[in-house]
């Protein structure tokens, strides 16, 4: 039986790891490709890292990383240490990509 759930738990993992890779390289596929070209604001956390990268010339992967701690603080708290900590590392991958990858034009 407890070989069963391990299996269930590796499962699970894979398909944690793979659907939060696809979310982040779609977002940083939105964010270089759409929004940052033509300078459109998005919602959220950040649509507010865009308006400082906007309107401050504030590097937008700190931006990223900086407007979304409180989220993650609040995360820790009120979800579980795992959900921080999955959401920690979408939110370093997506800013690491935001700063790397070129937009297409």
């Amino acid at each position: 039986m407890n070989l069963f759930r391990l299996k269930i738990s590796i499962n699970q993992h894979i398909k944690n790891i793979l659907f939060i890779t696809l979310g982040v390289l779609m977002a940083s596929i939105g964010l270089k490709g759409f929004l940052l070209p033509n300078e459109f604001l998005d919602g959220g956390a950040m649509g507010v890292s865009l308006m400082g990268n906007l309107l401050f010339d504030y590097n937008l992967s700190i931006l990223i990383i900086v407007v979304n701690l409180p989220f993650i603080f609040l995360g820790y708290q009120q979800v579980s240490r795992l959900f921080a900590f999955k959401s920690t590392i979408a939110i370093v991958v997506l800013a690491v990509l935001v700063h790397y990858c070129k937009a297409s034009a």
